[in-house]
This record gives C-alpha cells, sequence and structure tokens, in this order.
C-alpha cells in the first residue's frame, strides 16, 4: 500500500524561466516502520524529477532537513507537481507521518 500526498498547481507562473530551484523542509515524526519515502517533482518541459528514498538523503526525525531539487528545461507556464509516496510495507503498523513546510520554487 502507499500513501501518497501531492501538491499540484496548474496555473504556476515560472515568468520564462527555463530554470529553477525548489528548495523545502522535511522531517519525520518518529521512524518509519517498514517504509521509504519518495518524491516526484514536475513542470511543464522539465517532465518527472525522481528523488527516491529521502531517509537516506537525510530526513529524520531529529530536526528538519532542507532539499534543494534543481528543474531544468521549463518550457512554459503550466502544472507543478509535488507528489510524495510513503511506500509503506503490507503489515499492519507500517508507515510513518512526514512534515514538509517552507515550500519555495525560485526562477532562474
Amino acid at each position: 500500500r502507499a500513501f501518497i500526498f501531492e501538491y499540484t498547481d496548474a496555473s504556476f507562473e515560472y515568468s520564462g524561466a527555463s530554470q529553477a530551484t525548489l528548495t523545502f523542509d522535511v522531517k519525520s515524526v518518529g521512524a518509519f516502520v517498514g517504509t521509504a519515502l519518495h518524491l516526484q517533482v514536475e513542470a511543464p518541459g522539465a517532465g518527472v524529477i525522481n528523488i527516491y528514498d529521502l531517509q537516506a538523503q537525510g530526513l529524520n526525525d531529529a530536526g528538519w532537513t532542507t532539499f534543494t531539487i534543481p528543474i531544468n528545461g521549463i518550457s512554459s507556464d503550466g502544472i507543478f507537481r509535488m507528489h510524495f509516496n510513503m511506500a509503506a510495507g503490507a503489515f499492519v503498523g507500517a508507515g510513518g507521518t512526514v512534515l514538509v513546510d517552507n515550500i519555495q520554487v525560485a526562477g532562474q
């Protein structure tokens, strides 16, 4: 089973930028049990950027971790999507809680 949080804005304005930087803070509440947290980011022309297993890249329950993701090849205004997927195991009690804050997209 999977638990999904998705933020989508179909009218996002990149102001003519072909590159952007996504920055956000994330923290788990307690340890994850039998799960991994994955992220997909999508922008027009840039396609889908997959970032697997955020815990292996610093996500923890001790404090906020800041992630910075470059987005290249933006071709127009339009959809911006962040899709967090907690790929929990199939046993009772698998999963966890994630907090996401300070989402910023800056054009370059």
